[in-house]
């Protein structure tokens, strides 16, 4: 597969994987959520929760994820804690207690988002722009995933790797495919990991 169907295939996995997050962000647009999560934000210190600031560097800029991240996790937290009850209006609606609550296990979802299924690779892959509802913005998307992965260094070996591995491979199937160790593996994608973040702070691209 070429590097044109790379970035392509890329982009689907991307947008794929940005649906469930989009979709709990548009509801916290859509509902009066604002109060909850200037709460929930104003109670997480990124200087102190070394965790959570750790967990968000490997997908970006630590504050700029929270931001991102925060109200799709606090809208999902909210739902599981309190189904039938509307968020708060204001700051009087809720106690202190509930917001150190939900301060506590909104941080540990953040912590623990996507560890059991994404390693390094798939999550500095998730941080590439993904696509929007409007072709012209999704074509833009497109084209910068592409430059980002055409503007890497790969061996061929490397790039046969990354086609392998974003077409959902297993990594055992990779490696048996591949002729290559299963302990292998992990060095491998961090290398590619390297490249990909050198290709596009070499091209400017912001938020990958």
């Amino acid at each position: 597969m070429g590097i044109r169907g790379v970035g392509l295939r890329a982009q689907g996995w991307i947008t794929a994987h940005n649906k469930d997050n989009h979709h709990m962000n548009e509801k916290a647009k859509n509902q009066d959520f604002d109060v909850l999560v200037r709460l929930v934000r104003k109670g997480i210190s990124l200087s102190k929760n070394k965790r959570l600031r750790e967990a968000l560097s490997e997908r970006g800029d630590p504050a700029r994820r929270l931001d991102k991240e925060l109200p799709a996790e606090v809208v999902a937290e909210w739902a599981e804690l309190h189904p039938d009850r509307e968020p708060p209006a204001s700051e009087e609606d809720i106690t202190k207690g509930e917001i150190r609550s939900l301060v506590n296990k909104v941080s540990r979802r953040l912590e623990k988002q996507g560890d059991e299924k994404e390693d390094k690779l798939t999550r500095a892959l998730r941080r590439m722009p993904a696509s929007d509802d409007d072709e012209e913005a999704r074509y833009a998307a497109e084209q910068k995933v592409g430059s980002i992965l055409g503007g890497a260094d790969f061996t061929p070996r490397e790039q046969e790797f990354l086609s392998l591995y974003l077409g959902g491979v297993e990594d055992e199937e990779i490696a048996e495919r591949m002729g290559i160790e299963r302990r292998s593996m992990d060095k491998t994608k961090s290398r590619l990991m390297k490249k990909l973040r050198e290709s596009a702070e070499k091209q400017g691209i912001r938020g990958f």
